[in-house]
């Protein structure tokens, strides 16, 4: 059999699509109170635009006892026509649109909800302390109806269909368990029983909704985790369902982005694809490219793929796709800050690599034309720079990008040297591309100051020149001391030279290598792996009680504790660099208490860089027009320099700092 291509048509019963790519269910947090807003319905009307075949709305829990999310985002009769508005632009594009439905079970947020937990057997929370509330059978019955119920508003609401969150130890899930399920009733004990809650849920939406209506099941596939259930389980689960009958799709998720570990992923999957009679299957998660979306497609398992990272940094993804420019779809470089990251923190959507995401009605897609085409000269070639050059550019600008440095990139281009962040380099890559396109041609080498700016003709001025280590060895614990006793030795170096290239440690091997990280983000904790690679005795220290804890939200820490462990880095933890003395660290765990010291070859900072502001010093005096944007206003992460690089020209086009 031919495997379908992804812009082929897919037409399975109710799935009548027109291709095979879905913007699969994600939390936006857009939302107005229990309203779509307009911020909401701009995201995905951005994403209708470039050609997908189907759109999951935000998930929506469907009783109280499993709300998780901040917004109170509600489907129900007075709050329908803001529902509806999705549904027509949806019908307008010819894309169907599914609500996703979830009830968290044992992993409810009484913290927003202030409700208990239902579940079917009391378990604990693995979020958090709290303990849930077995439910009893009139309970039970009670969230039947609830599924029910918001399965039919949102038929009533437009939708084509629903898909319920089965997996990811839900409440689905969490009945199909004998670890979670220890029932001896109705609803629980055999595996007939243990799938009456489930069967009774699907059976009674199918003759509630009818025939014609979507029902998908989202499942999550065995990872390994102690919670998840077996290949086993879950292919005789599948087989089940699929037999009642009601299933339009099942849904499975890609849990490692490792190119390497795909096709023995998908193998699992093809397993539970060979129990599927009457349905289909979606595969989601992880699938960052169209390439990646045609090869799970071209292995006959799949029947469409869902995708929400790729969308999220680029809504015209498909059409590019199809229209064979695939050089210009930006790409997501997985590293999870805008998207990923920001969920856990239950702040809205967005994507370092797209500024307009979740901010469409205030940055559009495509910059708009200038009225009047300035010439602006962009000084630094990081991601603040090469943003705010591209933006200029599409907007009708004359554009000069001026790099100091010999190649583009700055801080970003040193981070994809990092192990599990050479993607970044796709983003590089984007940006050059763009500049072949928009006719701009980086002067690399070239520095920007006083006397080049009054040999230049120019309108405006954007400085974009980043920031620099200060390599004082500062720990924030210690406020007091500004600068590490001996720090200006000789062997300590900042990650950033580490990573140019510019140290003894990528000509030598084995040295005994301190790492000191006060950030907790990934130049840190990156830095020793690195080294770690490179064959040298590292030992890493940090004032946090674990490794990079900024990275928690961003699913490093699926991955970086095995890492450390088979590279054999030393962790010190929740511990200060009290001293430098040619080589020997003296550390402990405060700066009052009984110090330890060992020796070392070489140390390296990983600690708060500072702004460059030598050239906004130099013309904040002068008559001349500008703006700053990124890292020369204070050091912080990659999404801000992006999204000041694009604010910097729609500043330009607003007349004010608003936009």
């Amino acid at each position: 059999m031919t495997s379908p291509d992804l812009t082929a048509p897919l037409s399975s019963g109710n799935l009548q699509l027109p291709n095979r790519l879905c913007f699969s269910g994600h939390v936006t947090n857009l939302s107005d109170g229990p309203f779509l807003s307009d911020r909401h319905l701009a995201y995905f009307r951005q994403r209708l635009s470039g050609n997908i075949g189907m759109l999951v709305n935000d998930p929506l829990p469907v009783h109280p006892s499993s709300d998780t999310l901040r917004t109170k985002l509600t489907l129900n009769a007075e709050t329908t026509q803001s529902f509806t508005a999705l549904t027509k632009a949806c019908q307008s594009h010819n894309v169907k649109a599914v609500q996703q439905l979830y009830h968290a079970g044992a992993h409810g947020f009484a913290k927003t909800s202030f409700h208990p937990s239902w579940s079917p057997g009391g378990a604990p929370s693995l979020h958090d302390q709290d303990t849930s509330h077995k439910m009893s059978g009139e309970e039970i019955d009670i969230l039947i109806e609830s599924f029910v119920t918001h399965a039919l508003n949102a038929q009533e609401a437009g939708f084509d269909g629903i898909e319920i969150v089965a997996g990811a130890n839900m409440l689905f899930e969490q009945f199909w368990s004998p670890l979670t399920n220890p029932r001896d009733d109705r609803w629980g004990g055999t595996f007939e029983k243990r799938m009456t809650f489930s069967t009774e849920v699907v059976e009674r939406i199918r003759k509630t909704v009818g025939e014609k209506f979507i029902i998908g099941l989202v499942m999550t596939s065995c990872d390994g985790y102690p919670t998840s259930l077996s290949d086993e389980e879950l292919e005789a689960i599948v087989s089940y369902h699929d037999a009642l009958g009601c299933i339009d799709y099942f849904s499975f998720s890609i849990d490692d982005d490792l190119p390497e570990n795909l096709d023995r992923q998908l193998d699992r999957i093809a397993r539970y694809r060979n129990r599927i009679a009457n349905g289909c299957l979606r595969v989601a998660g992880n699938v960052t490219t169209p390439e990646r979306a045609e090869h799970i497609l071209h292995r006959g398992g799949a029947d469409f793929v869902g995708m929400t990272r790729a969308l999220i940094a680029d809504p015209s993804l498909m059409e590019k796709y199809r229209s064979g420019d695939r050089q210009s779809i930006r790409p997501c470089v997985g590293c999870n800050q805008g998207c990923i990251g920001r969920r856990a923190r239950d702040y809205t959507v967005a994507c370092l690599a797209n500024p307009s995401a979740g901010r469409e009605l205030r940055f559009p897609e495509t910059v708009p034309q200038a009225k009047a085409p300035l010439k602006i000269l962009v000084a630094g070639g990081g991601l603040a720079g090469m943003e705010a050059a591209r933006s200029a550019a599409e907007a009708g600008h004359h554009v000069i990008l001026a790099e100091r440095g010999e190649e583009l990139g700055g801080q970003w281009r040193l981070a994809g040297l990092l192990p599990k962040r050479s993607a970044y380099q796709k983003l590089l890559d984007w940006y050059r591309y763009q500049f072949q396109l928009l006719g701009i041609v980086p002067l690399t080498g070239t520095e920007i100051n006083r006397d080049k700016l009054q040999a230049s003709d120019f309108d405006h001025l954007i400085i974009a020149t980043g920031a620099g280590p200060t390599k004082t060895g500062f720990q924030r614990p210690l406020p007091n001391r500004s600068v590490l006793p001996g720090v200006h030795s000789e062997n300590v170096y900042p990650v950033e030279d580490v990573l140019s290239g510019i140290t003894p440690l990528d000509k030598t091997t084995n040295a005994r290598v301190l790492v000191l990280d006060d950030i907790g983000f990934r130049q840190g904790i990156g830095t020793a792996l690195f080294l770690a690679n490179l064959g040298h005795e590292v030992t890493f220290i940090t004032r946090h009680a674990i490794p990079s804890p900024e990275t928690l939200s961003l699913k490093d820490h699926e991955w970086l504790p095995a890492k450390l462990t088979n590279l054999g880095v030393t962790l010190l933890t929740e511990t200060l660099l009290l001293s430098w003395n040619n080589g020997v660290a003296e550390y402990g765990d405060s700066a009052s208490s009984a110090p330890h010291s060992s020796r070392f070859d070489f140390l390296v900072l990983a600690t708060t860089n500072s702004a460059n502001q030598e050239l906004e010093n130099q013309v904040a005096e002068t008559p001349l027009s500008y703006s700053l944007a990124g890292d020369c206003q204070g050091a912080r992460k990659g999404h801000m320099a992006i999204y000041e690089g694009r604010k910097a020209i729609m500043a330009i086009h607003c007349g004010d700092d608003k936009c």
